[in-house]
């Protein structure tokens, strides 16, 4: 594919039809749902931990998933889209029994599980301390029930499909990705119009380039520097964030992604804050928890939708929160922005407790 965002639309494209109905994470990658929208998919949030809830890190509330489609409560959806590892924008990593859970009732009930997988490969993590890095979602489509029925081919076959790219972990240049999936889907989009048309994709970028890199096995030594610039970044920018108690890092510090999710103290409204960030001339700038929301700017139609109870949240759950990338800067950059930050947040509290 030219990447994941192509490997989403190519799945909507051969996989759903109009009307079917796609459950999100909230927050999630604020530009998904817009992908979804065009194909004039329905999107819903899929039941969710509360932010705020005592270890704040939120993630899909499966075992509430599960129980709401088995009892009758809760229509099971065409497709749920997330981002199990590292999440954009919490940074959040779905543990394994959650992963094993989830592939289970996606056979059970025939719904396809489309995994973004762009940040799997950015992993630092220590696994004596954090464990091991859970495998790809595609994986899970090898675990098989006591009950499976080896004739059908969904049960037997899995759900789950894993979308990733060599931009993140590579290049961003390199605009070439890729779909892992059980092969009846595979073939399905094999077998797409667009697809037959053009005779394959990305052929110089995937055929040349990236061939001969994962051959040569150059993406290997690129990716451990990568990975270890990534932890060095995330791991200054926290230490700064960490100095002001007003700055809470609910999931802690990163081990592995492009993003920090953090969460502002005493009511901070992180719109608002950026608001006055820009106003008083500072370069600080972040993304607000709040438009990290599928339903941030719904429309009227989708009013209900974004208000529903079945998620457990609103956009207003993350009204004091904030995604902050420490991909884009070096070091030096990023200490400066982090001292920006503070120094803005300190003139925003004053000001407001006046």
């Amino acid at each position: 594919t030219h990447g994941v965002s192509h490997g989403i639309d190519l799945i909507c494209s051969t996989q759903l039809a109009p009307g079917d109905v796609v459950f999100v994470e909230r927050p999630t990658y604020f530009l998904v749902a817009d992908i979804f929208r065009s194909h004039r998919l329905v999107v819903r949030g899929m039941p969710m931990i509360h932010p705020d809830n005592i270890g704040g890190t939120g993630g899909i509330d499966v075992n509430r998933l599960v129980d709401l489609v088995d009892s009758g409560k809760l229509s099971a959806p065409k497709m749920m889209y997330l981002v199990p590892s590292h999440q954009n924008p919490t940074g959040h990593t779905m543990p394994v029994d959650d992963r094993i859970l989830l592939a289970e009732f996606a056979k059970k009930h025939g719904v396809l599980v489309v995994a973004d997988e762009v940040y799997h490969l950015l992993d630092w993590r220590n696994e004596e301390v954090d464990g091991q890095r859970p495998a790809r979602m595609a994986e899970f489509n090898r675990i098989h029930s006591n009950d499976e029925d080896s004739t059908n081919s969904i049960r037997s076959n899995g759900c789950c499909i894993s979308v990733a790219s060599f931009t993140k972990i590579f290049a961003p240049g390199v605009r070439c990705g890729w779909i892992e999936a059980p092969d009846r889907i595979v073939k399905s989009i094999a077998q797409h119009g667009y697809i037959v048309s053009q005779g394959g994709l990305a052929p110089f970028v995937g055929d040349l380039i990236m061939c001969r890199a994962l051959s040569d096995r150059i993406g290997d030594s690129y990716l451990r520097r990568l990975n270890k610039e990534y932890a060095n970044r995330a791991r200054k920018l926290c230490a700064i964030l960490q100095e002001d108690e007003r700055i809470v890092l609910p999931n802690g510090r990163p081990t592995g992604g492009y993003f920090l999710w953090l969460k502002f103290e005493q009511n901070v409204d992180s719109e608002e804050f950026l608001a006055f960030c820009i106003d008083q001339g500072t370069e600080v700038r972040f993304r607000p928890g709040t438009l990290c929301d599928a339903f941030a700017n719904h429309s009227d139609g989708e009013e209900q939708i974004a208000n529903d109870e079945t998620s457990g949240v609103t956009s207003s759950s993350f009204r004091s929160y904030a995604r902050l990338c420490f991909a884009d800067l070096d070091e030096a950059d990023l200490e400066e922005g982090g001292r920006e930050l503070l120094k803005a947040l300190h003139m925003y509290m004053d000001r407001s407790s006046k």
